[in-house]
């Protein structure tokens, strides 16, 4: 049968699922959006990922002792 085709299946889902976009409320994106200005501005502090990776390391190695 057609259907028993792995292809057809995704070809058929793709283009099922193309209708089903997800929306995300006006609040939600103002709310994100002020969020990167926030960020930009240096409203709000950032770390490195590098740096607190490495600080959890250190505290998970000194657990270890």
């Amino acid at each position: 049968m057609w259907y028993d085709d792995p292809y057809e299946e995704c070809y058929d889902w793709f283009w099922q699922s193309l209708g089903e976009d997800n929306t995300l409320s006006k609040d939600f994106l103002e709310h994100l959006q002020r969020m990167v200005e926030d960020v930009q501005s240096g409203k709000v502090k950032t770390y490195p990922l590098e740096d607190v990776m490495e600080e959890l390391k250190q505290m998970t190695e000194d657990e270890d002792t």
